[in-house]
């Protein structure tokens, strides 16, 4: 089998849940299949550095002005469809597909959706999939009513949820096959297009790579991962700062806050919080804190974050929608809580009652090994694909 994987980036080693998605992709195909990478902005030395056998094509990411950014808006068109779309990267992309006639075009991420017409005129009769990591457009839908009271910001996605639906349900009806990373996101996805064909496809992580460790003796620290350049983490941390932490620390004096991810430096020197910043392996951090904090109020999708923290041993604290789509038993897997005070109260019961936090690790771990293992996971949707192409 031939396949054409479109990534909207590459990293290695992958930060962030897309980039650790692809990269889980591109090993399990690259096992079994003949692939080509076409991403922007590719950096030849983090691919060489992942050993995976592919063929990688680039071109140059858009620079987008204000004034693209203005045409985009009076076209009606959703920021999104234009963010990635480089002239240069489709023509090496249908130069690849005229080339080597692939069985299958692998779209990651609605935002390369753009080259879907590409993909179609360069190989005809190739099987087109969409891996969807969000529902889009339910995404903006729930950054809406989660920002009401930041008028702007709440303007901004009601006007790209509405472009977003009808974008969306479009390509969904264009491709052969769409991935949704839940359930949740499965259902809102089939209510744009029903005629589409959309199956579950969650996410997984490496249970080898994030090897269980025992809680035992911990600091008095709860984690939240993230990078700040996305709106729905900036709302989490805002949150978490002003409502969360210092309830915390007022029942578990010397607890802290710990926030790792890109931008959270800013925050560095604040009374009760470390910030960490971007790092290249996470783990080392993780396997000191007693628990992770996912307050998440708006997106989408499933989080890798919560997979990583579960795999390690390493309890969870979250809103629904921070753990929506992952099947959690409350109080057994994950302590759930609608709300800032709730997911306190959560917390200070880990760092109290390490017995129940062990518990929860333990079965937690066990959630993951059954449902989220990426070898699993990974060698069915390599299945699919073969399935799919198959000669009709």
């Amino acid at each position: 089998m031939k396949v054409v994987f479109l990534a909207p980036g590459f990293q290695f080693p992958p930060r962030q849940g897309a980039a650790i998605r692809n990269l889980y992709w591109l090993e399990a195909l690259a096992a079994r299949a003949k692939v080509w990478l076409i991403t922007p902005n590719l950096n030849p030395e983090e691919l060489a550095r992942s050993a995976l056998p592919v063929r990688a094509v680039s071109g140059p990411a858009p620079r987008r002005s204000v004034a693209d950014r203005l045409v985009d808006l009076l076209a009606g068109r959703p920021d999104l469809a234009g963010r990635l779309w480089s002239p240069v990267l489709a023509a090496e992309l249908y130069r690849v597909l005229h080339t080597e006639s692939p069985d299958l075009v692998h779209i990651g991420g609605l935002e390369m959706a753009p080259y879907l017409p590409v993909a179609r005129r360069g190989a005809p009769t190739a099987r087109v999939v969409l891996d969807e990591y969000n529902a889009e457009y339910r995404l903006q839908w729930s950054a809406f009513q989660a920002g009401i009271l930041n008028p702007v910001g709440a303007v901004y996605s009601y006007i790209q949820a509405r472009r977003l639906e009808k974008f969306e349900a479009r390509v969904l009806r264009e491709v052969d096959l769409v991935w949704a990373v839940s359930e949740a996101d499965r259902v809102a996805l089939k209510q744009l297009a029903p005629e589409a064909r959309i199956e579950l496809l969650p996410n997984s992580v490496d249970t080898d790579y994030y090897a269980f460790e025992p809680l035992g003796q911990r600091e008095p620290a709860f984690v939240f991962i993230g990078t700040m350049a996305y709106r729905p983490n900036r709302d989490a941390v805002r949150r978490l700062v002003r409502r969360v932490l210092p309830e915390v620390r007022r029942a578990v004096p010397g607890a802290e806050l710990w926030l790792v991810g890109r931008g959270t430096e800013a925050l560095a020197g604040t009374p009760g919080i470390r910030a960490w910043g971007e790092v290249a392996d996470e783990r080392p951090v993780l396997r000191r804190a007693a628990a992770m904090v996912v307050p998440v109020w708006m997106g989408g999708g499933t989080r890798f974050k919560v997979l990583v923290a579960l795999a390690l041993g390493l309890p969870v604290v979250a809103t629904p929608l921070g753990v929506e789509g992952l099947g959690l038993k409350p109080d057994v897997e994950a302590l759930v809580a609608p709300d800032e005070a709730g997911l306190a109260a959560g917390l200070i019961r880990l760092l109290r009652d390490r017995e129940l936090a062990a518990r929860i690790a333990v079965a937690g771990r066990r959630r993951v090994e059954t449902c989220y293992d990426r070898r699993r996971v990974m060698a069915r949707a390599v299945d699919a694909y073969f399935g799919l192409v198959r000669p009709r």
